[in-house]
This record gives structure tokens, C-alpha cells and sequence, in this order.
């Protein structure tokens, strides 16, 4: 369960409630944790949850367990991911294990040194572990369209009002107040100097962050995420071939085994990846907030994104950044155990 509980969430909502029963671990969803714009149809939650069971399977091998994963097992109940039973066994691969502790985001500038073609390799390839799902990298010149088009991400964020107010009610500006909450994004780790924090609380507050979008406020940010996807050594992107329940928690449990494979070769992560769940909102029909403007430059960044990674069909679970930098500036902490876990 500590290994499980480190899995990464949307602005770290952990939208998780877990039931312990003897051998048996019941993974709930909870939707009022995460009531974003961009959790169109709880997607964003069903990544975190296979996040979270891939967690749990990596750490039930390597503690010396065999885990028989049961997906949606009661489809009258949408809030019941999954069910996971343990049996006793032998000791398994343990390679990613060590690494589940210091997987972190890392939203520092990158210095683009190019991955080798082992890693390269190593990330792409991660998809034969479930045989399903893909991992594509772009470098290069190849990441310049890519990057304009996770700039619109940032910017939209200070256009559009639901998801700034979402974004600031999770900003914790103190040390103090994120360790009493346990959720959320500290400011610490959103790489933001001590001198930058008065002006990012001033942009907090929407109808400022709207009057400075007419001198151009809102493009400026854009250009800034821009410029920090370009640092990176690739640009990455996770598909599923549907967009059922499954495959958004069958991608979650890819997105985290690529994530703890880049850990483990000493490179830095960052999921970019919010405009998509735009996409796929916009497609579904429903821009509600949405301006006519925005949903034009949201699908054209689906077009965008498609034409880059040569996508046909294929539903985008995540776009994440990897490379080289220093380390993180702070960490986001995690709910307490027991306001997760009931054991019965």
C-alpha cells in the first residue's frame, strides 16, 4: 500500500479510496477529489488508478506475491476500479521497485543532451511488458510543433476560468499548509522562486489573470511551457488503440512504468499532457467554458498532435517531457494512510 499511495495524480488530487480485506485490496474511486475540466469523464482518475495498481503489482513481485488483477468487476458500481488479490509466492523481478520512491516531476528547464539510442530503446519499448498500448518519442527538430502545442496547454490555463480557479485552489504556498493537507501541488515544486511567488498569487486571482491577458499575459506563460518542452531530450507520447474505461487505466499503468524506467536511468520527467483531455472533450461534444476560439485552437492541436506522432485512431493517454537536469526543487506529499485505507 505505501508503494500503491506514491502514484502520481492529476495536480496530485489522489482520487483513491482503498478497502483492505485479508488478501484482498479494493481500489474506489472518489470524483469529488478531482473536479477538473480536463477529468472529462473521470479519465484523468482512471490513469491515476492504473498508475496506482501498476505500483502495486511492481512492489506485490518484488515483496514476494502474485497479484491477479480484476479490472471494473461490478459495472453496476462505476466507482469500483479494480479488485487485487495476493498470494503468497516467490520473489519476482524487483528492478523497478527501488525506484517507485523517487519517481518525482521535475518541471526545471532540461539541457537537451540527446538520450542514448539504449534508452531511447528502453522507454519505447516499454509497451511489450503488457502487449498493449504505445510509447513514441520525438527529438529533434521533430518536438518544435509538439512544443507550440503543449504552450497552448499553459496558456489556456490562464484564459480559460474553470481551470485557473481549479489550478490555484491546489497551489499549497506554504511548506506548513502542505503538510497539513498532504495533497495538492506546493509551490516548491512548481519551480517557482521565492522573488516569482507574489506575482504568481497576484495572477491567482482571475480577474487580474483576465485584465493582463489583453496586454498578453496568458501567450507569455504559453511561450514559457513552450520553451521548457523544447529543453527537453524528447518529447513523449502514450496511446491506447480504444478510449474504454480500460484503456485509460491500462494506459496509467504504461504512463507509470515509463515513468519509473526513466527514473531508473537517471532522467528527469514531466507529464504535458492536460490539453489532451481538451481533445477529447471538444470531440465528445462538450465545450462547456469553452470559447469558439478555444475550440478551434484545440482542434487544430489534436490535428497537430496526430500529424507529429503519425496517429491514426489511437486515443493520447499522456504527452510527458524526459531528460537531463538538476533535481527537483521540492516534492509533493501524499494523503495520510489511514484517510485512504479501511481495512475490514
Amino acid at each position: 500500500m505505501e508503494a500503491a499511495l506514491l502514484a502520481p495524480s492529476g495536480d496530485n488530487c489522489q482520487p483513491w479510496k482503498v478497502i483492505m480485506r485479508e488478501q484482498q485490496l479494493t481500489l474506489l474511486n472518489v470524483p469529488e477529489r478531482d473536479t477538473s475540466l480536463y477529468n472529462f469523464g473521470q479519465r484523468t482518475s482512471l490513469i491515476a488508478h492504473g498508475a496506482f495498481l501498476e505500483n502495486a503489482m511492481i512492489a506485490s513481485s518484488a515483496l514476494g506475491y502474485s497479484a491477479n488483477l480484476e479490472p471494473f468487476p461490478d459495472e453496476s458500481n462505476p466507482n469500483l476500479v479494480a479488485r487485487v488479490s495476493f498470494e503468497r509466492s516467490e520473489k519476482s523481478d524487483v528492478s523497478l521497485y527501488p525506484y517507485i520512491p523517487l519517481r518525482t516531476t521535475n518541471r526545471k528547464p532540461y539541457n537537451s543532451k540527446p538520450l542514448t539510442v539504449d534508452q531511447e530503446a528502453a522507454l519505447e519499448d516499454t509497451t511489450s511488458f503488457f502487449g498493449f498500448g504505445g510509447v513514441k518519442l520525438l527529438k529533434g527538430d521533430g518536438k518544435k510543433d509538439v512544443a507550440r502545442i503543449i504552450g497552448l496547454n499553459d496558456r489556456l490555463v490562464f484564459e480559460i476560468s474553470q481551470l485557473h480557479s481549479f489550478l490555484f485552489n491546489h497551489i499549497r504556498w506554504t511548506e506548513e499548509e502542505a503538510q497539513r493537507t498532504g495533497n495538492g501541488l506546493y509551490v516548491g515544486t512548481l519551480e517557482i522562486s521565492p522573488f516569482q511567488r507574489p506575482g504568481l498569487r497576484l495572477l491567482g486571482r482571475w480577474p487580474i489573470a483576465r485584465a493582463l491577458n489583453s496586454i498578453g499575459i496568458s501567450r507569455i506563460i504559453g511561450e514559457k511551457a513552450k520553451r521548457l518542452a523544447l529543453s527537453a531530450s524528447a518529447i513523449g507520447i502514450v496511446t491506447m488503440p480504444g478510449d474504454k474505461k480500460i484503456d485509460f487505466l491500462n494506459g496509467g499503468r504504461i504512463v507509470q512504468r515509463v515513468w519509473l524506467e526513466s527514473t531508473k536511468m537517471g532522467l528527469s520527467f514531466q507529464p504535458m499532457t492536460g490539453l489532451v483531455y481538451l481533445m477529447q472533450r471538444v470531440s465528445a461534444g462538450d465545450s462547456e467554458g469553452l470559447s469558439e476560439s478555444h475550440i478551434g485552437m484545440i482542434r487544430n492541436a489534436e490535428q497537430g498532435l496526430r500529424t507529429a506522432y503519425a496517429l491514426n485512431k489511437e486515443t493520447i493517454i499522456m504527452l510527458f517531457r524526459v531528460g537531463y537536469c538538476a533535481p527537483p526543487m521540492a516534492r509533493s506529499l501524499r494523503l495520510p494512510m489511514e484517510n485512504i485505507v479501511q481495512e475490514v
